[in-house]
C-alpha cells in the first residue's frame, strides 16, 4: 500500500490497436457497430422461407439459388436456397437446416441438389446468427483499467475499432537478490546455489501488467550492491 500510495497515474496517449498489446485501456470502449453485422447462416445447409412456421419431417422443397460467404443475397427469392456458413440470410427467409438434416431428391446436371426432403422438424429462427447477437452497437464492450490481450485484439478488430486510448507505460527496473542465485541456466550448481527462477517470472509478469523492463539485475544481499 506504501508504494501504491506513492505512485501517480502515468499520461494517456493514443496507439493503433494493432500493436496495443500487453497495453492498459485509459478509457471504456463502447461498440461503434453490431457484431454480426448481418443476419447470416450458423451452419451449412438451407435457408427456408416459413414465415414463422414449423416445418414437419418429410416436408420438400425446391432449391432456388445458393449464396456462400461473402455474397449478396439480395436477388435470392422463392422458399428455398442452398446457403453456406457465414452467408447472408436472403430477405424473407428465416430458419437453416443443417446439410445433415436434409435428404437431397434430385441434383442437376452440375450435381447441385434442386429438390430435398426434410429428416426432421424444423423450427423458425434455427440455426441463424442474427444481427448484434454478439455485441449491439453503442454498448460497453471494454473496461478502462482492461490489459489488451489476444481475445481483446480480436474483438476491436471485429469491431473496426482502430485506435485506443491507452496509459503510458511505465518503465520498472527489476533486481534479484541473493548471493546464493545462479542466472546462466548452462552453469552446473556449487554448494549452497540455487536457479534464479524468480528473475524471469518477475520479467515476464512485468510485460503482463503492460510495463516495459528497462533494467534487469541479480544482485548481492549487501546494500552497497545496490549502489
Amino acid at each position: 500500500q506504501y508504494v501504491i500510495a506513492a505512485c501517480t497515474r502515468l499520461a494517456a496517449e493514443t496507439v493503433p490497436a494493432s500493436v496495443a498489446l500487453g497495453r492498459i485501456l485509459a478509457e471504456d470502449i463502447y461498440s461503434p457497430e453490431n457484431l454480426p453485422g448481418f443476419d447470416n447462416s450458423a451452419m451449412d445447409g438451407f435457408a427456408l422461407s416459413g414465415q414463422g412456421n414449423i416445418f414437419a419431417s418429410g416436408h420438400e422443397f425446391s432449391i432456388r439459388g445458393e449464396v456462400a460467404a461473402g455474397d449478396d443475397a439480395a436477388n435470392i427469392t422463392g422458399s428455398a436456397c442452398e446457403i453456406m456458413t457465414g452467408a447472408p440470410v436472403p430477405i424473407g427467409f428465416d430458419t437453416v437446416v443443417p446439410v445433415e438434416n436434409i435428404k437431397v431428391l434430385e441434383r442437376d446436371n452440375a450435381n447441385r441438389p434442386v429438390r430435398i426432403q426434410l429428416l426432421n422438424d424444423v423450427l423458425p429462427h434455427a440455426n441463424i446468427r442474427y444481427r448484434g447477437d454478439d455485441v449491439s452497437a453503442g454498448s460497453l464492450i471494454l473496461k478502462a483499467g482492461c490489459c489488451i490481450s489476444a481475445s481483446e485484439r480480436m474483438l476491436l478488430v471485429g469491431l473496426g475499432i482502430a485506435e485506443l486510448k491507452v496509459h503510458c507505460q511505465p518503465h520498472v527496473a527489476l533486481f534479484t537478490t541473493g548471493r546464493e542465485l545462479v542466472d546462466d541456466p548452462h552453469l552446473g550448481l556449487q554448494s549452497g546455489q540455487i536457479r534464479n527462477s524468480n528473475g524471469p517470472f518477475l520479467a515476464d509478469r512485468i510485460h503482463q501488467c503492460g510495463a516495459q523492463l528497462s533494467y534487469q539485475e541479480t544482485v548481492g544481499d549487501d546494500a552497497e550492491d545496490f549502489l
